[in-house]
């Protein structure tokens, strides 16, 4: 039986079996699903049993049989509400911890050992309203979804259910040469965002007709709860064309869109005053935000002096409370003829904000001690 069908099968049997439960309750719970709610309901499922025997250790013992019943319907109640967040019960308990285990696999891991956090991943898990999307040709998957600071991350598998259009395109069940000639969505409104693609040679647990799509933005406004998509077009290849040129073909066409619901806050912010040389002249950082996964910065500086601020800002150390130094993973500079320059580090692994400590860029330390 096909995934999905699956899924829509255990909804609609752990629906009627919660309505039958509730109806032979005396005073049923009310169950308010909000998105905190949600999230903590996610993370008990985790070890469910465990929260059951946490509860029932601590009721008091001059409870009767029957309220220690009630106690268990709450729990079984939650239970199935909390698997029935998502589209599809099967990925419902998956929000942050699908992605920690991504991190916990990544070549970053032995660099950022001791500094990495990413058990808060946990904590970060947007709603996933669409969780999967299918018709004839492909699934989609919206495995996990996070954000926090500024920043978003959603893990996306796709798999090509047509085989025979892979093979007589390719000529192998292989999903590599292909990709979607156009993604786009309110994910990627920030202008600041970048995807990566896993194949079955990088990630075994992949078949050779699926691919699984990482998808990452940044700058998105502090304190918005923002409803998210991420759509894909067209299906198809890149082929040689006359002149040296490439012209695009499309092998599937249509659209396919996956939603989630994420909420942002604005990390830590550090306003002041911290100055930097530069040669013979100076600069000046006005603000410093810093989040789980990327380090922002607001530097004044002379126009003419935007290369060599470039040159000293690649070579940097993010520096933590307990004295060590780690790298960061990417670099972002831009900014206008106004003299301010916005930079951006992202980190290779989640680490705990509250535990920078500064920033030594060219051998200048910069603390953010408060």
């Amino acid at each position: 039986m096909d995934g999905p069908i699956f899924d829509a099968m255990l909804k609609n049997a752990l629906q009627e079996a919660l309505e039958e439960d509730l109806r032979q309750m005396e005073d049923p719970p009310q169950l308010h699903l909000s998105l905190r709610h949600r999230r903590r309901m996610r993370r008990m499922l985790a070890d469910p049993w465990r929260y059951v025997r946490r509860l029932r250790d601590e009721e008091p013992r001059r409870q009767t049989a029957r309220r220690r019943t009630l106690s268990r319907r709450w729990v079984l109640a939650a239970v199935i509400a909390a698997l029935l967040a998502g589209t599809a019960a099967g990925y419902a308990i998956r929000s942050g911890e699908f992605l920690q285990g991504v991190f916990d696999k990544s070549p970053w891991a032995e660099e950022y050992a001791g500094a990495a956090d990413t058990e808060q991943l946990l904590d970060m898990g947007g709603e996933l309203l669409s969780t999967v999307v299918e018709d004839e040709h492909f699934r989609f998957e919206l495995l996990d979804a996070v954000s926090e600071g500024g920043n978003a991350m959603a893990a996306v598998r796709l798999t090509v259910l047509d085989t025979q259009m892979l093979e007589e395109a390719f000529g192998a069940v292989t999903v590599a040469p292909g990709y979607f000639l156009d993604q786009s969505g309110t994910f990627f409104e920030t202008g600041s965002s970048s995807t990566s693609y896993r194949y079955p040679e990088d990630d075994p647990t992949l078949a050779d007709n699926q691919m699984l799509m990482i998808f990452t933005s940044g700058g998105n406004a502090a304190g918005e709860n923002r409803h998210c998509t991420i759509t894909f077009r067209d299906f198809g290849y890149c082929e040689e064309a006359s002149a040296g040129e490439e012209a695009e073909v499309v092998l599937v066409p249509g659209e396919w869109t996956l939603e989630m619901e994420l909420s942002f806050d604005s990390g830590l912010v550090l306003a002041g005053s911290w100055p930097l040389d530069i040669g013979d002249a100076q600069a000046v950082i006005e603000e410093i935000q810093v989040s789980a996964l990327s380090l922002s910065m607001r530097i004044r500086c002379d126009w003419a002096e935007f290369d060599a601020m470039g040159e000293l800002l690649r070579n940097t150390e993010i520096c933590m409370e307990d004295g060590c130094r780690v790298p960061y993973a990417g670099l972002s500079i831009g900014g206008g003829g106004d003299g301010q320059i916005d930079v951006r580090y992202s980190f290779g692994m989640p680490l705990d904000r509250e535990r920078v400590t500064g920033l030594d860029i060219s051998g200048q330390m910069i603390s953010l001690a408060t």
